[in-house]
């Protein structure tokens, strides 16, 4: 039997197993009334993009704001936070079905040594958090013409 180390995007296993946890409460819930479930440690999808010049990463955060978003940078770890509210019933409304889920998304990034900190850059436009991530001048590829004797 081999040992397989644990990758997730920085989550542990018991993340997973609450959040499998409140999906099968979705699927069994009591008696079909849709109740909220609080879900733990939502991991936005991301695309991790390299370019010449720089990295890009693209979190899908639905529904947030910009204010909802904390971004923190730990020693070479980015840690990307956000606050997804649960929206509360009203007098008079009946929820029939609750499958957008609330609580806080989590993710963190390890970054490379190549990538200028005092350069990086956030923009939050219509649910996507894109993240500029520009490379140190020394880390560019250089191109040198080598002369054959």
């Amino acid at each position: 039997m081999a040992l397989t180390k644990w990758r997730n995007g920085g989550r542990s296993p018991m993340e997973d197993l609450l959040d499998f946890h409140s999906v099968l409460d979705r699927v069994f819930n009591d008696g079909g009334t849709a109740r909220p479930v609080a879900a733990v440690g939502l991991s936005p999808a991301v695309d991790i993009i390299e370019e010449k010049d720089r990295l890009l990463i693209k979190a899908d955060l639905p529904g947030l704001k910009k204010d909802d978003i904390k971004i923190t940078v730990e020693d070479d770890v980015m840690i990307l936070e956000a606050q997804k509210k649960e929206e509360k019933q009203t007098d008079g409304t009946d929820y029939h079905l609750i499958e957008r889920s609330s609580g806080t998304y989590r993710r963190s990034f390890r970054l490379p040594n190549t990538v200028d900190m005092a350069k990086v850059d956030a923009q939050f436009q219509d649910g996507v958090l894109t993240l500029v991530l520009p490379k140190r001048a020394d880390a560019k590829p250089k191109t040198l013409d080598v002369k054959i004797r």
